[in-house]
């Protein structure tokens, strides 16, 4: 190294930071990808507002006319919130909605015509219950499987998943655009580092689509009860940085011409990781990507040491990818 010379770290940071600048300006240039940001925050804010706004409208509670059997003991908020639903409650020794020791709360028969009223009164006379509470039957135990996940939880999963998928869509598109209309390339043959200019494209996409979904999951929590909100935009983070990484790296390194290959290898592992956490939440709750859907079930995440090691493989494995592409 020559006197005056700046150490290598120092370039290749500098290298990553201006290629993770140049490419996060290309991106929010373009119309469509300013889109597909906002509208997901848009149009869930917007539906939310409308259903606030028509809620108060309804003419009448949707119990009306039902009748439901309580224990005699049971709760006098729980008898006020089932009147207000509509319902008509009559105390009994052989009731049809009763709490057992652990707390759950258990329907007789969940398809009968007032479970849905009484599910609604349950919810708004015990705030402290957990929002995977379900209905269940007298003969049987409360299971996970039976469990009602929360409502915000359902729709930030799916948030979460579509952000994701765009990570996929991203990452592999401008690799593709660059590539065969040489700026990578010319990123690549500067005399500098390669793989800082692979790291620097990787993060500044996965930058734009963690901001873009960690206020997304805010404006949600702020209508709606969102829990572990703070889980939430890490693991959404973590799951978006390796969903980039995929589409980037299955990009880099296609032999052929073109997006489908790289697209639909990126978008099912991508949906199969998801699936995956929320049919198995005690396996997904430890991976990337997976622990979303292990956050969309209700259950809690492991702490996110493991997925964020997971997540940074791939970013590394799609950085080595993009440093040894060549031009098409």
């Amino acid at each position: 190294m020559t006197a005056g010379a700046a150490p290598a770290w120092r370039v290749a940071g500098r290298v990553a930071g201006a290629v993770g600048a140049s490419t996060a300006r290309r991106l929010l240039r373009q119309r469509l990808v300013r889109r597909a940001l906002v509208w997901p925050g848009a149009l869930t804010v917007g539906a939310l507002l409308l259903t606030l706004a028509l809620a108060p409208k309804a003419e009448e509670p949707v119990g009306g006319g039902l009748a439901v059997a309580v224990a005699p003991d049971a709760d006098a908020a729980l008898v006020e919130a089932l009147a207000a639903e509509g319902l008509s409650v009559r105390p009994g020794e052989d009731p049809q909605l009763f709490a057992q020791a652990d707390g759950d709360w258990v329907i007789t028969d969940p398809a009968a015509p007032w479970a849905g009223p009484a599910e609604v009164a349950l919810r708004r006379s015990q705030p402290e219950l957990p929002w995977t509470w379900g209905p269940t039957t007298a003969a049987e135990a409360p299971s996970p499987a039976r469990r009602l996940p929360d409502p915000g939880a359902l729709l930030a999963v799916q948030i979460s998943l579509l952000y994701a998928l765009y990570g996929v869509v991203l990452g592999a598109a401008a690799t593709v655009r660059d590539r065969q209309s040489g700026v990578l390339e010319a990123q690549l043959v500067t005399g500098v580092p390669r793989w800082p200019v692979g790291l620097g494209r990787v993060l500044a996409q996965v930058l734009v689509l963690a901001l873009a979904l960690a206020t997304t999951l805010l404006l949600l929590a702020a209508f709606l009860a969102l829990p572990q909100l703070g889980a939430w935009v890490v693991h959404g983070a973590l799951g978006t940085g390796l969903a980039v990484a995929l589409g980037s790296w299955r990009a880099a390194v296609a032999t052929r011409e073109g997006l489908s290959a790289p697209l639909s290898q990126g978008l099912t592992a991508v949906t199969g990781l998801v699936v995956l956490g929320f049919g198995s939440p005690a396996l997904g709750g430890w991976l990337p990507l997976a622990s979303l859907g292990a956050l969309g079930r209700g259950e809690p995440v492991a702490a996110p040491l493991l997925a964020g090691l997971l997540s940074l493989g791939g970013v590394a494995l799609a950085t080595r990818a993009l440093a040894h592409s060549r031009g098409r």
